[in-house]
């Protein structure tokens, strides 16, 4: 395999590879999927959804929203606009990862010339976070009631939240 040799791939083959990367994370112990969510009481401020406590409804945070303009450049929106001002509503929050040993063997196989190997794994990792992402969401959506089909799954490096670093 090399660069531009993706396409001379069959479905076949492409699926060979893969699996030959799936059973040598897994004997390696490279991917090691976690997650945790937790749907806590929000309200919205301004452009910001308000995380609160629990038991004390005390703040615990902002997420700092900005506005997105839509793919047609039709309409203009910000994740606030998810929330009524005033009100108290619910938030799911979740956290995910394919583990660190990913990053480290990636990081390995960079240093030490194997592009390939490297781009392979990570590659591996990410499939594996996002689909993770996907199943902690059904489930929090199912524990906290909500269909299916209504919720939305933003990411923190998403356009549409603002400095990152100060969404605590």
């Amino acid at each position: 395999m090399g660069p531009g040799n993706a396409s001379k791939f069959s479905p076949s083959e492409a699926d060979a590879i893969k699996n030959e990367w799936v059973e040598k994370a897994d004997q390696n112990g490279w991917i090691t999927p976690r997650g945790i969510y937790a749907v806590l009481p929000c309200a919205r401020k301004d452009n910001a959804i308000v995380i609160l406590d629990e038991k004390s409804g005390e703040e615990l945070g902002q997420i700092i929203c900005n506005d997105i303009i839509s793919g047609d450049r039709q309409e203009v929106f910000s994740f606030a606009d998810f929330y009524q001002e005033g009100e108290i509503d619910r938030i799911g929050l979740q956290i995910v990862t394919s583990g660190m040993a990913s990053a480290e063997k990636a990081a390995y196989f960079r240093n030490n010339g194997d592009e390939e190997s490297a781009f392979m794994l990570y590659g591996l990792a990410a499939r594996t976070a996002e689909d993770l992402a996907d199943v902690v969401q059904s489930m929090m959506m199912k524990d906290a009631g909500v269909e299916t089909k209504r919720g939305q799954r933003f990411s923190p490096g998403s356009p549409g939240l603002k400095r990152i670093e100060n969404n605590k």
